[in-house]
């Protein structure tokens, strides 16, 4: 079993491991496996984030947020490039 996590309102959904991948190989923009600390770092009601949450994830937490949401940077973005990056979606 695997939980999966809807981005826009952080609810658990579990699934078989089977069924996890192709639901996130086919709807990624609609969830995610990222624990619900990062997943609802953006409530639905408020495209922008809390002001101390984004703050605390580390680069690999930055970066596998951006890559869920579907927000493009380059590999070798430094931290608080990936947090304006981060910043600049939620606000979007």
């Amino acid at each position: 079993m695997k939980t999966l996590y809807e981005i826009s309102t952080g609810k658990a959904l579990v699934v078989e491991a089977v069924d996890a991948k192709e639901i996130l190989r086919h709807s990624p923009e609609l969830y995610t496996d990222v624990a619900p600390a990062v997943a609802q770092a953006a409530p639905a009601e408020s495209p922008k984030a809390p002001e101390d949450a984004p703050q605390k994830l580390t680069i690999a937490q930055l970066r596998e947020t951006l890559t869920v949401r579907g927000v493009a940077f380059d590999e070798g973005a430094k931290k608080a490039d990936l947090q304006a990056l981060l910043d600049a979606h939620y606000t979007a």
